[in-house]
Parts: C-alpha cells; structure tokens; sequence
C-alpha cells in the first residue's frame, strides 16, 4: 500500500451543469482536474442531476452517446483535461415501474428495500460494468480516478425509514441465522424499531408533527437511548441494515475493480456520522469502518458539515477523517460552501452559512483550504449549478491556492493535534434520531473544539490499537454508552495513564452486561450518573471528566478543558486553529487581534498567502481587519 503522502491528492473542479467558461477559467489557473457526472436519475428537486441524457435506455440497453458528447464538450473547453468520472448508479425511474407486484424500489430513496434483490444487484452490476469497460475503452489516457455511489443524494443514504420489504425481510433472516439470533417472522414494525425507552422528550414534543398531520405522531414521543433489553430487536435491527448498506458499498467496489486498472483510484461517499441534524441510525453509515478498510477503495468523499460553516466557524469534515488516516485512506473534501455568486434555485435555501461578500469568501476558501492542506486531503471546488466561484475573491485565491498546493501538498509532515475526539458507531445505534436530543451527540465535541483555540483531531474507538497517543493528552468520548471489556482494555492501556484526561458524553457505561444499569457510570468514570453540568474528579494516573448537559457546555467551558488537560493552546483567542507539524491556521470571522504561538522558536514563519516573513520567533501577533484565515508554514 502506498504512504498516505505518495498517494493521490487532487485539486480539482466540480459542477452539475457544463460550465465551460469557469473550467477554461479554472484550467488557466492551474486546475487540470475535472469531474464529469453520470446520471440516470432526479435529484432530490425531483431534476436530472446532469444535462445530459440518460445512458441507461432499457434492460441491459445503453446508450454512451451522451457519455462521449459531454466528454468531447470538454475536451474542446479544456483539452488537456484529466478527469474524475462521478457515476451515479441509482437505476432510472423507468426500471422501478415494470416492477411485478411492486417488487423494485427505487434506489435513490429506499434503497435498503431493493439493495439486497439479487435482480437489482446483477441489473447495476451489467449496468456499471457495462460503463466502465467503455470510459476505460475510450478515455483511459485522461482518468485520473472514478467515483461510484448511489441512494439519496447519492451518498448511500438508505431513506425508507426501515420499511419492510421482501428483499429486506429475506436478508434480515438470513442476518440473524449468521448471528446466531432467534429467526423472526417479520421485520420489526416501526413503533417498535423507531422506540427508545429511556429520556423521553417533553410530553408535547409531537405537538409540531401533529399539527402537520396527526398520522406523523402516532407512535408518540420516544427517548433518547435505546434500552439494550426492552429494545433489543432495534437494535438487531438497525445494525443489520447498517451492514447491508455496507455491504452494498463494498460489492459494487469489487465490481468496479474487475473492469478498471488497478493503477486507477477508485473512491465514493460514505461515513457521514459526524455532525448529521437528520438521522444517523437510518442513514446507515454506521458500519463505515469495515468500508473504509475495503482494500479495493483509495479514497472518500464528502461535504463538509454544514452547521458551522458561517464565518468564525471552523467547518470540518462529516467524516472521522483520523479514521481514514491511520488506515492510509485519503480525504476528497467537497467545498459546496453556498457563496453570494452562485446561481442556485429556491431548494438551497441560500440564506443558511451563506458567504455574503468578497472579504467572507476570501476568508471562507483560505478556510477550507487550510483545512484541506493540514488535514491531507483532497480538494473539490464543487460548483453547484454555476456561479460558486465567480467572486473577485475566488478569481485571486483559487489560482493562489494552487500554486500553495503545488509547493506543498505532497510533502510527509507529522501530526501536532493532542485532542482526539472519538466516534464510536456500535453505541450510536443506541440514540435514537427520532429524538431531537440526539443531535448534540453527533456536534457539540466539533462545535465547541473548533473554538477552542486549538488542533484536533476526529476518529473512531478502534483507532486508539493504531493511534500514536504519545502526543494525545485529551480524549473525548462522544459515545460511551456500553463499554464492553475489549472497549474497557484499549482504553485502559491507552489512554487511562500518563495524566490524560478523558471527557465522557452523559453516560459512560450505563449498558452493563446486557442490563441497563446507572450505577455502573460511576464505576467508570468516577462520577455518579445524573451529576449536574460538568463535573471533574481525579483518577489514579488520569483525570475524568463527566458532562452530563451537553447542550449547556460552552466555548469557555470546553476551553477550560482543554488548558487544564496540558493541551497547548495555539491561539489566545477562542478560534479555529488547524495545524501540523508544517502547518498552521488560524480562523476570524471578524476584525480582532489575536496571537499564534507555536510550539517551538522557529527560524522562519511564512504566511503563504501574502508572503509575510517571520524569523526567529515562537509567538506572533495579528491584526484582522475583518473575516480572515492565515495559513502558516513554520520551519524549525
């Protein structure tokens, strides 16, 4: 396997639409990278996603003529274009129709219901295949690399909600036969897969959903966490059909590497647990680690979150990217940030993190930027439906931040964060996204670290055997709800020793063999369950820290956390900071002063963006006159 720094890192451009003069634009300033879209089906406007005809006529009949036109279009705009080929493989509207008996589904929203019909598998296989062998027939000289995906957004989300249907009835007997659990009948119905017994919401928690139309409140307000006795068949539930997702991520992956060459990255979407508002059981992304261990797939990709990607925010990847890392897996960071240029109908709802003016998107794609080049990821100038990019700001700084990536993107660097924020996705199938509580399990850690000042870092529980912890001086357990004896031995021999410090979300260990059981938070943490707030005890060799409220921690709060765990604060300000063992950034959303210490005197700092010359110094200061990012290269 290739060293994460030899391997691929694009600096690419994205659009829906065939955008001709931005990409002659963005080819005249260094991006050679372009990704081309293959759709037979709407997007979630009901639209097609491209201008171009489907290629999927009938059963298996195709047309690639729209294929060869969109790439010839082009190579006229662009000659020597490279290409990353996005393929949509959600099957077109017309194959769900001659369904008999309404046996297909479409795959776009209820994809756990078709995914495992042995049908729908050969009919995209034939179809994916199919495609393949023609672009690496006809265009192999220009790939750079293929994206596949499917279901809502086409990002693998799974929208039915559970529903039953004969494919999932028949996969999820054959599931608990594997697993050794009682067969059932039939799948559970959904006042049962959508209850949660414990923390239920105030009583008049449905009085919205009712008001829209009573049937939407019929099952009533449920809890929070699921009970690992009273709902033990969600939870069987769920983690089946957050393995058959999986499953069909990694099927089509081999698929695709039956056809392509084996030189040729192949990446998709899929991972999305950090900072999701909607759902993140019935999505169906938990089982992202065995994806992203699939030895057929180079790289990952999505957005970054969207509820802090304001000014001041410090935005970030809904991806566990240290995850990716540590399995030698790169990052396609997708930069769709809604920005005061961009041509765009109503359903983007352009009001929300929106980029109002010149200096906002100046400061915003320094951001992103920063972010990408620190984090070693990829980066995709996403331009929606035209016009993302046309500021005078994006006009200076895109071609500034290619000649910056050129110089230093493929450079081996180390690591500097001390923060490691865990994901653990076996407990998140306890929370229950029906209940609005669930969403400060899925943000609060990102929200209040992106203020903190501070690097860090977002993994997974597993990642603590690869992690090198001899720098990590903070961990946070977003979800510890059962920490089972193998969970309870990494963590005693990685983290609980050396003065670490671990903050634990609500209810570290509340599942005790099998049993709800409150006393057993205690036993963990040191701190009785229910404490109010946030409260601190020292351990042995460690310190414990238990916050009961999260939606009542605040930036200072989390701050206070961070400087008392020995973490070394970068900035004096509470503001985004990304570094490495190269590079710094630091984040304003508006005018202030602030100071960057590094963690040594340095011979040379350099902000790469205006050339400024630091020398001989650990400690600068900075007067922003307004929204701003500066990247900095620091030499010992």
């Amino acid at each position: 396997m290739k060293k994460l720094h030899e391997r691929e890192r694009y600096f690419a451009y994205r659009s829906f639409l065939p955008e001709w003069e931005t990409m002659k634009r963005f080819r005249r300033d260094g991006v050679d990278t372009f990704t081309l879209m293959i759709s037979n089906s709407l997007n979630a406007a009901g639209q097609p996603y491209t201008r171009y005809q489907p290629v999927w006529t009938g059963e298996r009949k195709y047309d690639f003529s729209p294929v060869d036109r969109h790439v010839a279009e082009l190579q006229a705009a662009v000659p020597d274009a490279k290409v990353i080929f996005y393929m949509d493989i959600n099957p077109p509207a017309w194959w769900v129709r001659p369904g008999p008996c309404g046996l297909r589904f479409d795959s776009y929203m209820e994809l756990g219901k078709i995914c495992s019909s042995r049908e729908y598998l050969d009919a995209v296989t034939d179809y994916f295949q199919s495609l393949l062998r023609h672009l690496e027939t006809h265009y192999a000289p220009m790939v750079k690399a293929y994206i596949y995906t499917a279901g809502a957004t086409t990002e693998w989300f799974d929208r039915s909600n559970g529903e039953e249907s004969i494919y999932r009835l028949y996969a999820y007997r054959r599931w608990c036969e594997e697993e050794g659990l009682p067969v059932p009948r039939d799948i559970p119905p959904r006042s049962v897969r959508e209850h949660a017994e414990h923390f239920p919401p105030a009583p008049d928690a449905s009085k919205e959903l009712a008001e829209r139309d009573p049937a939407l409140a019929c099952c009533g307000p449920s809890g929070l966490l699921r009970d690992p006795v009273i709902d033990r068949d969600a939870l069987n539930y769920w983690k089946f059909n957050n393995v058959l997702i999986a499953d069909t991520v990694i099927y089509f992956a081999q698929k695709a590497r039956e056809v392509i060459r084996p030189e040729i990255e192949l990446g998709t979407t899929f991972g999305y647990v950090v900072g999701l508002s909607t759902a993140v059981t019935d999505h169906c992304h938990l089982d992202y680690e065995r994806v992203f261990n699939t030895p057929e797939l180079d790289f990952f990709l999505a957005p970054g979150v969207y509820w802090d990607r304001g000014m001041g925010g410090g935005s970030g990847s809904m991806i566990p990217m240290e995850t990716l890392r540590l399995l030698g897996k790169r990052m396609l960071n997708s930069c769709d940030h809604r920005t005061y240029t961009m041509r765009s109908p109503e359903q983007f709802n352009p009001e929300v993190n929106i980029w109002r003016d010149n200096a906002e998107v100046a400061a915003g794609i320094k951001r992103e930027f920063s972010f990408n080049l620190i984090s070693h990821s990829s980066t995709w100038w996403f331009d929606m439906l035209g016009g993302w990019w046309d500021s005078p700001a994006a006009r200076e700084l895109i071609p500034a931040a290619r000649k910056i990536w050129d110089a230093e993107a493929f450079h081996p660097t180390g690591e500097a964060a001390e923060i490691m924020v865990l994901c653990d996705p076996e407990n998140m199938l306890y929370l229950n996204d029906r209940n609005p509580g669930f969403v400060p399990f899925t943000r609060t850690a990102q929200l209040l670290l992106n203020r903190a000042g501070t690097p860090y870092v977002v993994g997974s529980f597993r990642d603590l055997e690869k992690q090198d912890m001899a720098r990590i001086k903070l961990v946070i357990c977003q979800h510890p709800f059962e920490l089972k004896p193998e969970k309870l031995d990494l963590l005693r021999r990685h983290v609980m020793h050396g003065g670490r410090t671990i903050v634990w979300f609500f209810a570290p260990g509340i599942v005790n063999n099998g049993q709800w059981d409150e006393a057993n938070v205690q036993r963990i943490c040191g701190i009785p369950f229910g404490t109010p707030g946030t409260s601190t005890i020292e351990m042995e060799s460690w310190r414990s820290v238990l916050v009961s409220e999260l939606s009542a921690l605040t930036p200072e709060d989390m701050r206070k956390i961070v400087r008392d765990a020995g973490v070394r604060l970068w900035c004096d300000r509470a503001l985004p900071v990304f570094a490495n063992a190269r590079f710094a950034a630091v984040h304003t959303g508006g005018a202030c002063s602030f100071q960057i210490s590094f963690p040594m005197k340095c011979r040379k700092i350099v902000e790469l963006f205006t050339g400024e010359t630091y020398e001989n110094t650990d400690c600068i200061e900075i007067d922003a006159a307004g929204p701003d990012t500066r990247l900095f290269k620091y030499e010992r």
